[in-house]
């Protein structure tokens, strides 16, 4: 994520789905739909949730996330971002995208 004030976690999310492809390497390739609560959101991503150890659950988290802009009117606008995870371990059991409303799980599609 990049070190900007302006990015920040939008305010919903609304689906996620995760796949495995097998390419010249095993990626899981997860896009995710949401909403902010303002126009004008900008280069919407899943950012990857750092973890000392592996998460106990195997569902792993990222934020989604956007740069805010400086003046927006108050309007639910959807956004749509996507991550391809390279060489993930071999026991993921699932992904969590976390907005500020809400959380959502999906189960990874081999």
């Amino acid at each position: 994520m990049k070190n900007d004030a302006k990015q920040q976690v939008i305010h919903e999310v609304d689906s996620v789905n995760a796949k495995v492809v097998a390419l010249n390497e095993v990626s899981i390739l997860i896009s995710a739909t949401g909403k902010t609560n303002t126009n004008g959101w900008k280069n919407p991503q899943l950012v990857p949730v750092v973890y000392v150890q592996p998460p106990r659950d195997r569902i792993w988290d990222y934020s989604f996330v956007a740069e805010k802009p400086e003046a927006a009117n108050d309007v639910m606008t959807p956004v749509l971002a996507s991550y391809q995870w390279n060489k993930p371990p071999g026991d993921v059991a699932g992904i969590r995208v976390i907005a500020k409303k809400n959380k959502v799980v999906a189960s990874v599609v081999k």
